[in-house]
């Protein structure tokens, strides 16, 4: 059985109610895109390996987490669906902000308040270009600056349907050069820090870190509220697994 990746995640999170003004501002702004009148939006289709929850007690507070299209090598490597630094999220003002420098608190479009801040290792095979198309409808060269380099997990709305990146009809593997520009180095075994964010509403308006081609609407990292009926059923499936494969831990007294 496999147990999941092993992860290096810095991350903080609170818990957060939205207000009225918050959840009345995509209305008032205009900013209603189909991703959030389709009824995926409290509820996205869970397409391809989408595995969930790592469970985390810190503190006295229990966080569960909804890893989306996590994907695992041998070496432990997990980005999961998360975004490489520099990716620009739309924030409630109208200000793009880096991905990295969003902090816990803030309000972003669509998504509403933020309540998790993430940071993984992501190798060379986890990370594709995702490339927008203009307002024209032209696709874009998939260059580092103009596509979005996002782990080939996550979710993104496409046309009419969620689907994950690695099925998206514009994501592409990154070539040996962007990699080279990306990581500074050759070595595919490498790995370079990505970032991703929980907000209330499990939506993210991003766009490449140039700041071109239309917006594209992520969802955010759990994807779902954890109340929702598929990470209580993971939950125990992930509780049943390693009670049937892991030794009781050895305390040294």
């Amino acid at each position: 059985t496999d147990r999941g990746p092993e992860q290096k995640m810095e991350q903080e999170m609170e818990q957060a109610t939205p207000d009225a003004e918050t959840k009345e501002f995509a209305e008032e702004t205009g900013e209603v895109t189909a991703a959030q009148k389709d009824p995926c939006f409290t509820f996205p289709c869970m397409m391809g390996s989408c595995w969930c929850a790592t469970i985390l007690i810190i503190a006295g507070l229990i966080t569960t987490f909804v890893i989306i299209g996590a994907t695992s090598d041998d070496d432990g490597t997990s980005g999961g669906g998360s975004f490489a630094a520099g990716t620009l999220v739309l924030a409630r003002g109208g200000e793009w902000r880096r991905i990295e420098e969003v902090q816990l608190g803030e309000e972003l479009a669509i998504g509403g308040r933020v309540t998790g801040r993430m940071e993984f290792e992501a190798a060379w095979s986890e990370l594709m270009l995702y490339t927008p198309t203009t307002r024209s409808g032209e696709l874009l060269p998939a260059t580092l600056g103009s596509s979005v380099v996002v782990c080939d997990g996550h979710a993104v709305w496409q046309h009419s349907g969620w689907v994950r990146v690695r099925d998206a009809l514009s994501a592409v593997r990154l070539t040996d050069e962007q990699w080279l520009s990306l990581a500074s180095t050759d070595n595919k075994s490498s790995k370079i820090r990505v970032f991703d964010l929980d907000v209330e509403r499990h939506r993210l308006q991003v766009r490449a870190s140039d700041g071109l081609g239309d917006t594209v609407d992520f969802a955010d990292f759990s994807e779902v509220d954890r109340s929702h009926t598929l990470v209580k059923d993971f939950e125990a499936a992930l509780l049943a697994s390693l009670n049937a494969n892991e030794m009781a831990p050895v305390v040294d007294l």
